[in-house]
């Protein structure tokens, strides 16, 4: 059995009027608000509502999504550019909090539910803001994304060398194509093809860039 389906409703309507509070607008299943121009601050309430014993754990993720990142990213991989999903880069709350950072309701009186939300809200936003502002820069996002500690490896390969590319830092970006072709040995499956055919847009991306710097 899962959790109530007015237990759901209540906690993620309550977080979504919290963080509107805040200044985060709703899209579709995320949450974001801009942190400077072309680039969002970014909150997704995972959710696991399929426990059995009738409640709902949420675990909070924080982002940071660099629109012109993204947008060369799908354009490469010949894919719809979609304005909110992914983050560029992605942490859990509770790898920046370190500590605790998933958040168990269960049925009880709305007042307490309340409380509850509102505490898990107003941590999301105290460690969310920082984050933002910490990599709202393409540096700070690209070195962000070199250091592995901010995402997925089969979403970090993509963004790493478009964003050194954007920043101008060419060879590089190249570099970092290559080390990731050469980890990818004679794998033949769908995501090694895939990163393959990247290769030889981003190749030719690159070197029209740098001949136009």
């Amino acid at each position: 059995m899962g959790a109530p389906r007015e237990l759901i409703d209540a906690v993620v309507g309550g977080a979504d009027d919290r963080l509107r509070d805040f200044g985060f607008t709703l899209r579709r299943i995320v949450h974001t608000i801009e942190v400077a121009p072309g680039v969002l601050g970014w909150v997704g309430l995972n959710r696991s509502d399929e426990r059995g014993d009738d409640q709902l754990l949420i675990n909070p993720v924080l982002g940071v999504r660099h629109q012109e990142v993204e947008r060369e990213v799908a354009r490469l991989r010949g894919k719809r550019f979609d304005p909110y999903i992914p983050p560029t880069i992605s942490a859990p709350l509770s790898q920046l909090a370190r500590r605790g950072g998933d958040y168990l309701f269960k049925d009880g009186r709305e007042r307490k539910l309340d409380r509850q939300i509102t505490k898990m809200v107003d941590t999301i936003a105290a460690y969310a803001f920082p984050f933002f502002e910490a990599h709202a820069s393409l540096e700070a996002m690209a070195v962000a994304l070199r250091s592995g500690n901010y995402g997925f490896p089969h979403q970090v390969v993509y963004r790493l060398p478009v964003a050194l590319a954007l920043l101008g830092r060419h060879a590089e970006a190249q570099d970092t194509v290559q080390a990731a072709l050469a980890d990818l040995g004679d794998r033949q499956d769908l995501a090694a093809q895939d990163f393959r055919a990247f290769t030889h847009a981003f190749d030719r991306w690159v070197r029209e860039r740098a001949t136009a710097y």
